[in-house]
């Protein structure tokens, strides 16, 4: 039997054993414009946070994956779009919202929409207007078969915070000898940059460096040169992670993730308490901003971590030790249950990985 074959009868081993019950898609918009000020972001100021044909592109992908996970390896989903099945919610940027719309097109591409029914007279498919000809000649509502999805208001769910920038003080004093050390430690590395980028002092603190990272990192996704090496690239991103996690971490993940736990929890709940309900999936499309929070809240990350596994040092005191989220980062919450006992359990995975949860090599946990 060769690998696929091989893959292919575990998981439906693992089918037998398990039911899907319910998943929560919690994403990063896809690869967008710069945002920060930094080297050549005048150059692409006119586009400045709108998503990028790259980005757009990264969540149709991430579309098409979770339709094999869960219509074609699992049948849990159906394979045409059922609104009573799944709900996508965005926070309110163009970015977010076009990242929502290309992901659904991966997962309800082309030729799966609904069709026009039968018996509906050709003058139907017009509207009341001047110039009036039928342009098309398909049985499908939209050419190809398109399938359009409602994507929701979720600024409550995927708020963050208006003082974002005091908090952002807070953590790092609440912090401030770890921020030190790792200042002090990266020191000439980081002289360099400022040296290189004509920074001012305060322009290349971590912070300062976390947003001049960002702009080298769009400009990457928009095939623009930077001028730094891959192995400088990596240590700016070090850097920018080290920070994101620092910043996310304490008190400020709580304030911004408990209204996201709080509505992941209800809908988990709710299907608990109810599984024959035909909804099944929730997908929130954000921010690193509100990723950030949550892995640092799983134990999935940690500043602390992030910097030991850098220096290669033992991570057996971490229960997991991810990167932070890049472009189209994404957490699966998978609630199923246990055939042979009927009891929920609850998996999670971060770009695809099966986190520990309840214990080191423990990807399975209780929904209790």
């Amino acid at each position: 039997m060769n690998l696929r074959g091989l893959t292919v009868l575990l998981l439906l081993v693992g089918a037998i054993r398990c039911s899907l019950l319910y998943v929560v898609e919690l994403a990063r918009h896809g690869a967008r414009f710069p945002i920060n000020p930094y080297y050549d972001y005048r150059e692409t100021i006119g586009d400045a946070g709108e998503l990028s044909p790259t980005g757009m592109r990264q969540h149709y992908n991430l579309g098409r994956y979770l339709r094999r996970m869960y219509m074609e390896t699992e049948t849990f989903l159906s394979v045409n779009y059922d609104h009573r099945e799944i709900e996508v919610w965005s926070t309110q940027y163009k970015r977010t919202i076009e990242s929502a719309s290309a992901q659904m097109m991966g997962l309800f591409p082309a030729g799966t929409g609904p069709t026009i029914p039968d018996g509906v007279q050709a003058d139907r498919l017009l509207p009341p207007f001047t110039s009036n000809s039928n342009l098309e000649a398909e049985d499908f509502g939209l050419p190809g078969g398109l399938q359009t999805v409602p994507i929701l208001d979720g600024e409550y769910y995927l708020e963050n915070c208006d003082s974002y920038m005091e908090w952002e003080e807070l953590m790092i004093a609440e912090n401030f000898q770890d921020y030190s050390n790792v200042t002090l430690y990266y020191a000439p590395f980081i002289e360099k940059l400022r040296k290189l980028f004509n920074l001012t002092l305060e322009e290349s603190n971590l912070v300062g460096l976390s947003r001049l990272y960002d702009t080298l990192y769009c400009d990457r996704y928009l095939g623009r040169a930077v001028p730094i090496s891959n192995e400088e690239m990596d240590n700016l991103r070090h850097l920018h992670n080290y920070l994101y996690m620092l910043i996310h971490s304490g008190t400020y993940r709580r304030i911004i993730g408990t209204p996201l736990f709080t509505k992941i929890l209800a809908d988990l709940d709710s299907k608990v308490a109810n599984v024959t309900s035909p909804k099944k999936m929730t997908v929130f499309l954000g921010h690193d901003t509100n990723i950030s929070p949550v892995l640092s809240y799983l134990n999935f990350s940690s500043f602390r971590c992030i910097e030991d596994a850098w220096q290669k040092k033992p991570l057996d005191g971490y229960l997991n030790c991810e990167d932070g989220p890049g472009f189209a980062s994404n957490v699966l919450f998978e609630l199923r249950t246990d055939n042979s006992t009927a009891e929920p359990y609850v998996k999670v995975l971060y770009n695809g990985k099966e986190m520990n949860l309840c214990g080191r090599k423990q990807t399975n946990c209780p929904y209790s």
